[in-house]
C-alpha cells in the first residue's frame, strides 16, 4: 500500500516540461522582428505548455504544440509601458514544423486563450 501511494506522490510531482529552445529561439527571432526602435526588451518570467481543446486539435494538426510565455517589458523607447507584462503563443502543428509566434491579445479565436488558460 505505501509503495502504491509513495508512486502516486512521485509522479505527481514530476518536472514540468521545459520550453523548447528552438521554440525560444523563434519568440526571440520574432521579437526581433517586430516594427519598433528600437524594439522593446522582454523578459520571459514564465513558459507553460498550454492544453489545446479537443476540438481544435483536428485531423489535420492532431500533434499540434502549444506553449503560453508570459513576458515583462524591461526597455522600451515609452517608458510607460516598462514593467507591463505581455503574454505570448508559440505553436507548431508537429514536431517537424516551425513554431510560429503571436502577442496571445492579438488573436481572434478562443482556444489560444482557453489554452493558455486565460481569458480573452
Amino acid at each position: 500500500m505505501f509503495v502504491f501511494v509513495a508512486g502516486i506522490y512521485l509522479s505527481s510531482c514530476s518536472p514540468p516540461s521545459q520550453f523548447p529552445t528552438d521554440a525560444k529561439r523563434a519568440l526571440k527571432d520574432y521579437w526581433q522582428s517586430l516594427p519598433s526602435d528600437p524594439t522593446p526588451t522582454y523578459q520571459i518570467l514564465e513558459a507553460w505548455q498550454g492544453d489545446v481543446p479537443a476540438e481544435t486539435s483536428t485531423t489535420l494538426a492532431p500533434n499540434m504544440e502549444v506553449w503560453c510565455v508570459e513576458t515583462k517589458i524591461t526597455a522600451a523607447t515609452d517608458a510607460s509601458i516598462i514593467g507591463e507584462t505581455v503574454t505570448w503563443i508559440v505553436i507548431r502543428n508537429d514536431d517537424k514544423a516551425d513554431w510560429n509566434v503571436a502577442m496571445l491579445a492579438t488573436m481572434s479565436s478562443i482556444w489560444p486563450y482557453e489554452a493558455c488558460g486565460k481569458g480573452p
